[in-house]
């Protein structure tokens, strides 16, 4: 590979990091929802069984 070719390739790959990186902060956003929606529906059913 050329000098210029593994240039392009390092922005390429600094380009895919970035977008790996929020696609990851979008992830955990997702799953700390998804647990605290999860958190609510257990106290939820820990309920309708003591009632």
């Amino acid at each position: 590979m050329t000098t210029e070719q593994l240039q392009e390739l390092a922005e390429h790959l600094d380009y895919v990091e970035i977008h790996v990186g929020m696609f990851r902060q979008y992830l955990e956003t997702v799953e700390k929802y998804l647990g605290e929606a999860r958190e609510r529906l257990g106290d939820r059913c820990k309920k309708c069984v003591t009632k």
